[in-house]
């Protein structure tokens, strides 16, 4: 069984960037999403986000991950959300968001969280990765000045709310 899984993600590494969501889904056998939460698509990403603050009052995401690379570690490209999920500095997990003081600030943040596409692909040094019970339901990348990042896969910049979220985990960094 571990050897199928460690096969099964060295592929899904290796071809992301090819595949859609849905192959993914369909390759870890999920081939349709949970029907008790919204749909969320960054084709809108203020939908997205107003989606997602959603799904988290109503307590469909359980746990949260932010994941962090800080913005003076240099590298010699831009990192990828792939990357940074694999190479993160650091760590951390909210494993029961509905029941930790960090909800109500999350969804404040979220919703003072301004986004809107851009073409400008970015350095991305923060991740934000929101999950329920069946997986991954969207995930929120920043680079290292909460400017720009993405949301799930469309390149994106951002005013207030969420850059100023993660600071204040930033004491928990160093």
């Amino acid at each position: 069984m571990f050897r199928i899984q460690f096969s099964i993600k060295r592929v899904i590494t290796r071809t992301l960037i090819v595949i859609t969501p849905m192959v993914i889904l369909v390759i870890t056998g999920c081939a349709k999403p949970a029907e008790s939460l919204q749909q969320i698509t960054a084709e809108d990403p203020q939908n997205a986000v107003a989606s997602l603050v959603s799904n988290i009052e109503n307590g469909k995401v359980q746990s949260v991950e932010i994941l962090d690379i800080p913005a003076d570690i240099m590298t010699n490209h831009a990192l990828s959300p792939q990357e940074l999920q694999m190479q993160y500095s650091y760590k951390i997990t909210i494993s029961r968001l509905g029941s930790s003081r960090q909800e109500k600030s999350l969804v404040a943040a979220l919703k003072a969280t301004k986004v809107a596409r851009t073409k400008r692909k970015t350095d991305l040094r923060w991740g934000v990765l929101f999950r329920s019970d069946k997986g991954q339901i969207q995930a929120i990348y920043l680079d290292g000045f909460g400017q720009f990042g993405q949301i799930d896969e469309v390149p994106v910049s951002f005013e207030g709310g969420i850059y100023g979220w993660l600071q204040s985990f930033s004491v928990c960094l160093k």
